[in-house]
């Protein structure tokens, strides 16, 4: 990918997230990859209360769990009645619809995590690529939750209600992954029809597949990496590199679960360039001390049999060290 001259107009995009409980601890590493796109506009609703240091082109708009729950049945004119707020994954693709008010005047709107950090993001979502798109995914086979794009018009924020189930997915309490693929990934990771696949529901990507043969134009494009395998990339002043390779975005959804001994650092400013690998970040301004100070090696070396193993064996399986050392654990335990 080229970098973008961002003197030259282009379309306006605002991405926005809901998150309802104190902020994540890997925010201010969310917030500085935004603070390096400042062409795009972030809008956060939540009631995690202030968060310092918030760049210039993030607004964050105080909005109680109650008060998400009246405008969810005041805009869809339904009855919801949400517990978990992971619930409201599947709103997602209603959020246009639902904030409509504050998204007038751009031409492009969507959703992010806050688990991911950015690269040049007008690097990937080009000109060239909005001029052609009413839809961009960053999965090739389904619409991404961590990360999509909506044209912000009447027909795109509304494209939920041709989902047979949008009102199931918005009334249930049982969450439908209705967004994504209706619980069907492994069926299209091998290569079977959303058409085709078993689901729990009409996800997003079905209706935005049916209505892509009649007219409307999506681009499901290979910008989101979220395993360990396609680590390291480094983070340097807003560039995500792999390998010397452009990168969107790291998603470390993955990662965050109990696959990998994985840990965010401490850091008190989030340094100007870091490593991102598959035990933890480290840092590039300080990267002796970074080594010792960043990885939770207490974790890593004492932490519970299981990950240890596994950890041990996703990275090395075929090593003769790795072989020792799993037997050394073994016998320990």
């Amino acid at each position: 990918m080229t970098n973008v001259d961002c003197s030259i107009k282009a379309s306006s995009i605002c991405l926005l997230s809901c998150y309802f409980g104190q902020w994540p601890s890997f925010m201010p590493l969310f917030l500085e990859s935004c603070r390096r796109n400042p062409t795009i506009d972030f809008l956060f609703f939540g009631d995690g209360g202030p968060v310092p240091h918030v760049p210039a082109n993030v607004t964050i708009v105080p909005l109680t769990f109650d008060e998400m729950l009246n405008r969810l049945n005041e805009r869809l004119n339904l009855t919801v009645d949400v517990k978990d707020p992971y619930k409201l994954c599947d709103f997602k693709p209603a959020y246009g619809h639902v904030f409509e008010e504050y998204l007038q005047g751009y031409d492009f709107w969507g959703y992010t995590d806050f688990d991911l950090v950015y690269g040049n993001i007008r690097s990937f979502f080009t000109d060239e690529l909005l001029e052609r798109s009413d839809v961009v995914s960053c999965k090739p086979a389904w619409i991404t939750g961590g990360c999509f794009l909506f044209r912000n018009t009447e027909r795109l924020n509304t494209l939920f209600r041709l989902s047979n189930d949008h009102v199931r997915a918005f009334t249930s309490e049982e969450r439908l992954d209705f967004l994504e693929y209706g619980y069907a990934r492994k069926q299209l990771e091998k290569g079977i029809s959303i058409f085709d696949a078993d689901t729990a529901c009409e996800s997003m990507t079905e209706v935005i597949r049916r209505e892509e043969l009649n007219g409307l134009r999506v681009s499901f494009e290979p910008f989101e990496a979220t395993h360990a395998h396609e680590l390291p990339m480094v983070w340097d002043n807003g560039r995500l590199t792999q390998r010397g390779h452009e990168r969107l975005m790291f998603h470390f959804v993955r990662l965050k679960k109990s696959n990998y001994l994985f840990s965010f650092p401490a850091w008190e400013s989030v340094p100007s360039s870091y490593i991102i690998t598959r035990f933890g970040l480290l840092s590039l301004d300080t990267p002796v001390r970074s080594v010792v100070r960043d990885f939770e090696w207490l974790n890593i070396l004492t932490g519970p049999r299981r990950p240890v193993i596994r950890t041990i064996k996703r990275l090395y399986a075929k090593s003769p060290l790795a072989q020792r050392a799993l037997h050394f654990i073994r016998r320990a335990n």
